[in-house]
């Protein structure tokens, strides 16, 4: 199959994002609960998995051809589907990368009472290719929750992208 992002339909009232740069998640469907199922993929993946998503009616995008570059992808997602703004809930990996691209405005936390102490623990931010200077972050708004929890905001600062 040809290399170009296949788009099932553009009309849909929200969008679950999935970063898949290789291919390995299966999807039954092209939507997760009502919001229709975008797949972000490397060139890299193969035909099957290109006409798996098809059949299921899942629209995808490439965001490179070994590794993803999430500048073009968030352009070609507001190209193709109108998506202006973007909720990321990934993983300390996906996090870092989209930091050190300069693509994260805001920052919103939720800090649950408890502590854990396992080395190896997942961080917020993993970011191999850092120049082992942080990223500075203003305190926009902070509000306790029930239970404990504390939702904290910050704006990326702009000096620091």
């Amino acid at each position: 199959l040809p290399r170009t992002d296949f788009i099932a339909r553009t009309d849909a009232e929200r969008y679950a994002i999935a970063v898949d740069a290789h291919g390995k998640l299966s999807w039954k469907s092209g939507a997760i609960d009502e919001d229709h199922l975008v797949v972000v993929l490397t060139e890299s993946v193969s035909d099957a998995h290109l006409a798996h998503l098809r059949e299921r009616g899942v629209s995808y995008v490439f965001g490179g051809r070994d590794d993803l570059d999430f500048a073009r992808t968030l352009e070609t997602l507001g190209r193709a589907f109108g998506i202006k703004t973007v909720l990321l809930e990934g993983g300390g990996g996906i996090n870092g990368s989209l930091l050190d691209a300069g693509l994260i405005d805001e920052v919103s936390l939720l800090v649950h009472p408890s502590a854990d102490g396992n080395p190896g623990t997942p961080s917020l931010f993993d970011r191999p290719r850092a120049s082992g200077k942080g990223v500075a972050l203003e305190l926009t708004r902070v509000e306790q929750l029930d239970a404990g929890l504390v939702w904290l905001k910050y704006r990326v600062r702009d000096d620091a992208r």
